[in-house]
């Protein structure tokens, strides 16, 4: 009958969640206490219910019993199925009084109203920074530490999340790249894309380090940097001592000083480098191309860096210039 009054008589006393049986309220505790009595035989994972387990289990098994009949779709979840069918009927059924946004699964809806509440209940404990989502906090605390666990097998590129790793992909398949800039032949896949790399061209470093005089024109750039103020270096060498805050410095280490691996060769010279970014730069000395132009005179480069330096040029000729007519 709770079902149908939607009274939940039994409450946690550690959050807001309620239930209509006890047992229900049982199962939630141990998301608390990080008490997982069933256990996967064929990996380490473990989780609170026997049925989610078996749901696990079917990962290895490649059993996805539940079947769309309008798609190839196929899942292990009855109720994952019936989520996905609300895509090809374009039901949302869980809808917010405040404004026009609908969706399909009540969670979503939980997660937006929070948005209009201001609420933010997951807070790093190294910076003032809260969010709603748990998922949210994990990919920032990653900034933190400087981890980047998604790496492309074809180059240095790693990621915080599969996504950015997925876009980086598709410059290596060749796949559409159809916003282009319009002072050097980059080209990328979505056009936030080209707004960071133009940047690079306009010398612009809108993120700024707090601790010293410190700018960059990407915010992965800044949080990179902030490793060197924390001292954190969570990535270490298993031959050496050597330690580094970020995976794609324990790469080219390892194969600076210990596989001489160097994957990337010029065709035209013997030249070989441990970076892509290098022979890049590399092979524009022998075509000559220099794409990072300054827009204030007719200077122009191969790296960014060096452009940057140059502009800094044009910064103290304009605050001396000032000097001179006010003195």
């Amino acid at each position: 009958m709770m079902r149908h009054t939607g009274e939940r008589p039994f409450a946690c006393d550690q959050c807001d969640y309620r239930a209509a049986q006890l047992d229900s309220l049982k199962k939630h505790m141990m998301t608390h206490t990080g008490e997982k009595p069933f256990a996967c035989d064929l990996c380490d994972y473990r989780t609170v219910q026997a049925s989610i387990l078996r749901r696990h289990k079917m990962r290895h098994t490649g059993e996805r019993p539940f079947a769309c009949d309008l798609c190839d779709y196929r899942s292990v979840e009855a109720d994952n199925l019936r989520k996905h069918k609300m895509k090809h009927s374009g039901e949302k059924p869980y809808a917010c009084d405040q404004c026009d946004y609908r969706t399909t699964l009540a969670c979503d809806l939980k997660r937006h109203v929070m948005r209009h509440n201001g609420v933010k209940p997951f807070g790093c404990d190294q910076c003032d920074y809260r969010c709603v989502l748990a998922s949210q906090l994990k990919k920032h605390l990653m900034r933190h530490t400087g981890e980047r666990p998604y790496a492309c097998d074809q180059c240095d590129y790693t990621a915080v999340q599969p996504e950015n790793l997925r876009k980086h992909m598709v410059k290596h398949s060749g796949g559409d790249k159809p916003h282009a800039c319009d002072q050097c032949e980059y080209r990328a896949v979505e056009a936030s894309q080209l707004r960071k790399h133009m940047m690079r061209h306009t010398g612009q470093e809108p993120h700024q380090c707090d601790h010293c005089h410190y700018r960059a024109a990407q915010r992965s750039e800044l949080t990179r940097h902030m490793l060197r103020h924390t001292g954190l270096k969570p990535h270490a060498c298993k031959l050496c001592h050597f330690t580094t805050a970020q995976a794609t410095n324990l790469k080219k280490h390892m194969m600076m000083k210990h596989t001489g691996e160097r994957p990337y060769a010029c065709g035209i010279c013997d030249y070989r480098t441990v970076q892509a970014d290098h022979l890049r730069k590399h092979i524009m000395r022998h075509i000559g191309e220099k794409p990072f132009g300054c827009p204030l005179c007719e200077y122009c480069t191969v790296e960014a860096s060096l452009l940057k330096i140059h502009m800094k040029r044009h910064v103290k000729k304009e605050h001396s210039s000032e000097s001179t007519t006010q003195s």
